[in-house]
């Protein structure tokens, strides 16, 4: 379709439109909302500066295409309006879109009983919507007492209130392209695109809550993009707490401390280092309470594979460690003393030298 634009946003006099589907849904907590259509169309011009009888805008935009998503008006109220707002801002993420303000934007269509439809563009912070939402409701209430019912398209305001921009379009300024044919997507790659969608912000959460991973460490991984990394090094090794840790808590802690920017420290600190130091846990060489000051080592110029030594404690000193813990808590049998052992002396232990003073001592 083309639609006529003789406000100069747009130099060729129309934006052009395609329809990629139509009759859609989606499930909410409060019912199912109607998607009308999904199309493809072209951005206009930004305005940079309007005078009585000047406009200046800006073209770099010009022409981008973005993706519109038309709801049915089955949203009742404000609070179920940002409910569907959040659901396809989160559908969106998940297909990994260009993020950033104002790169995900929501027009909203208002109307109360006996008061013309009333179209609000420009949101960007859904935090602000129901505010705006019940702004609006009050003020075609005020105007339906003026016995006024103008429709019309308003701007978004930062406050939650909203200023008249124009008059509502028609549809005659729509027409369609008669000269290009029907684009038919087949039943073949449609199952295909259905095998490969992106999994949810929800779903993602749930699966991470199953591996393990507490609340903290589930923002830290989701909210800094360090999703994938995550799984790649979880092929490692499989403590997901401790890999949730080294990709996302520790790094914060340790830029913090050493006084570099996180994107410093990644880059220092990057996924083949965690790599080998996940190897190194996993074949025995390092102790897990042991990674964090590896990784610091490591931060502040050490190679990779020192930071990973460890030297182990000698024979005199295990003993007398040994003796101090059966002393402090006798009658346990040697398995579990070597427990409070590796507690205690983590990696640098001897875990056979220990065994063999553990039962001397113990007589097991």
């Amino acid at each position: 379709m083309r639609k006529t634009v003789i406000d100069g946003s747009n130099t060729s006099g129309f934006q052009r439109t395609v329809l990629i589907a139509h009759d859609g849904y989606l499930k909410m907590d409060f019912g199912k909302v109607e998607i009308e259509s999904v199309v493809l169309e072209e951005d206009a011009a930004r305005i940079v500066e309007k005078k009585e009888k000047e406009a200046i805008y800006r073209l770099d935009r010009l022409g981008i295409p973005l993706v519109e998503i038309a709801t049915s008006p089955d949203l009742h109220t404000p609070e179920q309006i940002k409910e569907c707002a959040l659901k396809i801002g989160e559908i969106l993420r998940a297909c990994k879109v260009k993020r950033g303000i104002g790169t995900i934007r929501q027009d909203l269509n208002i109307s109360i009983k006996g008061h013309d439809r009333v179209e609000i563009k420009g949101f960007q912070e859904p935090k602000m919507m129901i505010k705006t939402v019940e702004l609006e409701v009050e003020r075609q209430l005020e105007e339906l007492k003026e016995r006024k019912k103008e429709g019309g398209v308003r701007g978004a305001l930062s406050d939650g209130n909203t200023e008249y921009l124009r008059p509502m379009p028609g549809q005659d300024r729509m027409y369609p392209e008669t000269d290009l044919p029907l684009l038919k997507i087949g039943r073949e790659r449609i199952n295909r695109t259905k095998k490969e969608l992106p999994k949810l912000r929800g779903e993602i959460r749930d699966e991470l809550r199953k591996k393990g991973l507490n609340e903290e460490l589930i923002n830290l991984v989701l909210g800094q993009g360090n999703l994938e990394e995550f799984k790649v090094l979880l092929e490692v090794h499989d403590d997901a707490n401790l890999v949730g840790k080294m990709v996302s808590l520790w790094r914060n802690e340790l830029a913090i401390k050493n006084g570099k920017s996180l994107d410093e420290v990644r880059e220092i600190l990057n996924e083949r280092v965690l790599e080998r130091v996940l190897e190194a846990v996993a074949h025995g060489r390092l102790g897990k309470e042991h990674v964090r000051n590896a990784l610091g080592e490591i931060l502040e110029g050490k190679k990779v594979e020192e930071a990973l030594k460890i030297e182990k404690v000698g024979s005199d000193e295990l003993e007398e460690e040994i003796r101090k813990i059966i002393k402090e808590k006798p009658g346990l049998r040697a398995s579990a003393y070597m427990g409070l052992v590796i507690g205690k002396l983590g990696g640098k232990t001897d875990k056979r030298k220990a065994m063999e003073i553990l039962k001397k001592i113990t007589g097991e």
